[in-house]
């Protein structure tokens, strides 16, 4: 399941990542960014799971993520 939802979150963000070269916006949002890394720490606290271990993981997602509108923007 969880690799289904990564694919249907990666291909949302591709869309993304082309609107954000299309008009010249930056990849990366820094801000956004720490809010969802404070959000799913807090998720991960109700659902018992290692509060670090959420971020870690949220943040390779992000650099993928980045990594990609990067490439549409080159």
């Amino acid at each position: 399941v969880l690799v289904y939802t990564l694919g249907e979150r990666f291909a949302h963000t591709q869309a993304v990542g082309q609107l954000k070269a299309k008009h010249a916006l930056p990849p990366s949002d820094p801000t956004r960014e720490a809010q969802q890394i404070t959000r799913l720490q807090d998720l991960a606290r109700r659902a018992d799971l290692d509060p670090e271990f959420a971020k870690k993981f949220l943040s390779f997602i992000v650099q993928e993520v980045i990594q990609n509108h990067k490439n549409y923007q080159e």
